[in-house]
């Protein structure tokens, strides 16, 4: 408290604080650590099939839907002669409800007292989990249990025990696909597919290869 003591302390750069919060002991308990409200997440993009795909609503747990399989045939014939009959084809795709779940806890004291709104990013995050499951099975799903018993359409298309209208350029990497390639690949398509919907699936690797 002497007054010339602490002028002089001033004047020649002497001064000692009691309290501080760079030294726990001394205050620096008393000072929280700060924290953003907002959560760093950084996560791929998925969903992509739910946007493109057909969703039919179901009020049961089956659905059959008809399908044509083949069409009718015309033959040439002769004066007088006896024409030969076709027939069509018909056959049926079922559609079969799969249930998918995500289940997490939380318990109410952390919903209540974490910086971040954790209700808003479970959310957030089941949604998530969501459109990647259809995207794994809409794509790639093997008919096991992993996939909930789907089957994806690439696992469709290379079951199909006739070749016709599929092109496999069969290549040890993207570098060994020449243009013909794809142009033969494109020339599958079929008419009644080629419209402004079509699209073509890739991952980010083959399109910049």
């Amino acid at each position: 408290g002497h007054r010339k003591s602490l002028d002089w302390c001033q004047s020649n750069g002497i001064v000692t604080k009691g309290h501080t919060e760079s030294v726990n002991s001394a205050g620096g308990f008393l000072v929280p650590d700060e924290f953003e409200s907002s959560l760093i997440s950084l996560r791929e993009r998925y969903g992509v099939f739910r946007r493109n795909a057909k969703n039919v609503p179901m009020s049961s747990d089956t659905k059959r839907m008809p399908r044509r399989r083949t069409t009718l045939t015309a033959y040439a014939v002769g004066e007088a002669a006896a024409g030969t009959e076709s027939q069509q084809v018909f056959d049926q795709v079922n559609l079969v409800a799969q249930k998918f779940m995500v289940l997490t806890t939380a318990s109410n004291e952390l919903n209540e007292d974490a910086i971040v709104n954790l209700g808003d990013d479970i959310a957030n995050e089941i949604a998530y989990a969501f459109a990647l499951k259809e995207d794994e099975c809409g794509f790639n799903g093997d008919g096991t249990s992993t996939y909930g018993g789907i089957v994806g359409v690439i696992p469709e298309i290379e079951g199909i025990s006739s070749a016709i209208g599929i092109s496999d350029a069969n290549v040890a990497n993207y570098a060994a696909l020449a243009m013909s390639d794809l142009m033969n690949f494109v020339a599958k398509l079929p008419a009644y597919a080629d419209s402004p919907n079509c699209k073509f699936y890739c991952s980010k690797a083959f399109y910049h290869a």
